[in-house]
């Protein structure tokens, strides 16, 4: 049986190992706390040495607490972050007649959070939708994407990846990077033309 002092140098070794894997870009930031399966996380350097000798064994919680946290490591995705696109349709009108399609010109309300329901921005709250060129790369890609086909008077929730959203680098200081954003939107017009109670209006 291992002696405590043996335990600990090698716990010592894995922290540091693990920790050089991080900055080499192989493994977790450090600074950071992920659950690691020590027996399916063969690319970590050193980790058999480990394992043969006692000190990493099953399932456990690895605490990095050097200070060597590399900024460019890959952020570590949340049980509620998607990986695609997601359209969700909450509401659309039984007559469609005007629909957006690239390169419309188009007005937008959205309500915009994370996926812990902190609230980042809202158009709503302010009574001012936001007016872009659909398609165009003036918003990000998940709305140039998320809103095509949609109706005058439809609304829709999106869940946008951070691919398609603000990346790895976030919106400082509300998202963060890597996040997952939701949008509730409605679509208010296109081109000019809305939807009034009387039906068809130009805005």
């Amino acid at each position: 049986m291992a002696s405590k002092r043996s335990m600990t140098t090698m716990n010592v070794w894995a922290m540091l190992l693990l920790c050089l894997a991080s900055m080499s870009g192989s493994g977790p930031s450090c600074g950071s706390e992920r659950e690691v399966d020590l027996i399916g996380e063969a690319d970590l350097p050193g980790l058999n040495f480990l394992r043969r000798n006692g000190s990493l064994k099953g399932r456990r919680r690895v605490d990095f607490l050097a200070n060597c946290w590399d900024e460019n490591s890959p952020v570590v995705a949340k049980k509620s972050d998607v990986s695609e696109l997601q359209i969700g349709v909450k509401y659309k009108p039984k007559s469609c007649d005007i629909q957006a399609h690239k390169g419309d010109r188009i007005k937008v309300h959205y309500r915009g959070s994370l996926t812990d329901g902190t609230v980042f921005d809202s158009s709503f709250e302010r009574g001012d939708p936001i007016e872009f060129e659909l398609g165009s790369g003036q918003v990000i890609k998940g709305w140039d994407q998320g809103l095509l086909g949609m109706c005058v008077g439809e609304k829709r929730k999106l869940k946008i990846p951070s691919k398609l959203g603000y990346g790895a680098q976030g919106s400082p200081p509300k998202i963060p990077g890597g996040a997952t954003l939701v949008f509730d939107t409605e679509l208010v017009a296109v081109n000019g033309k809305g939807i009034s109670n009387d039906g068809d209006s130009e805005l």
